[in-house]
């Protein structure tokens, strides 16, 4: 009879044993075993000598029991969309073309990410976006009417006091 080495659960050498006391450590016919006749570590199952006395009339390993998946609770969630935001991308550039660059110019900023974040379905990022742009371009309508009203208005009293100027020089 030979004697064997046998690797264990953390795979660490352990022998020599002999086939009386592999009986007893309870190898199974996966264990790998080594002997001197051996080029190579083997299943025990799979040697002539330890398959006749450690597993002869060793019924086949039961298969663990199928457990059917748990049933999934799944509840029907309603995700609610809410309407797109206007971007204010059309006013921006209005606001922009009448003569308020400084303030129009995070307006046009704003208003041209709403639609990339309603369609990457960040709603919310889309909806403080858009009031973003808002802001600013009315903050740069109001500015540019405020100017215009005051060039129209410097334009007034610049013909008014030309008008005087020469109703008093006759």
């Amino acid at each position: 009879m030979n004697t064997y080495f046998y690797l264990d659960d953390e795979m660490k050498q352990q022998g020599p044993c002999s086939v009386d006391e592999l009986r007893r450590i309870g190898i199974r016919p996966g264990t790998k075993v080594w002997t001197a006749s051996m080029a190579d570590w083997t299943d025990a199952g799979e040697v002539e000598e330890l398959a006749a006395a450690l597993f002869a009339g060793t019924p086949p390993p039961v298969a663990p029991p199928v457990v059917p998946p748990a049933p999934v609770q799944s509840e029907t969630q309603t995700v609610v969309i809410p309407p797109k935001p206007d971007s204010w991308l059309a006013w921006s550039i209005i606001s922009a073309i009448l003569c308020c660059l400084p303030l129009s110019i995070p307006a046009i900023v704003y208003a041209s990410k709403v639609d990339g974040l309603w369609h990457d379905r960040r709603y919310d990022d889309a909806i403080r976006t858009a009031r973003s742009a808002k802001q600013w371009t009315i903050a740069s309508m109001i500015v540019a009417g405020a100017g215009w009203i005051l060039y129209v208005f410097l334009i007034a009293l610049g013909m008014g006091m030309g008008m005087f100027q020469s109703m008093s020089a006759m």
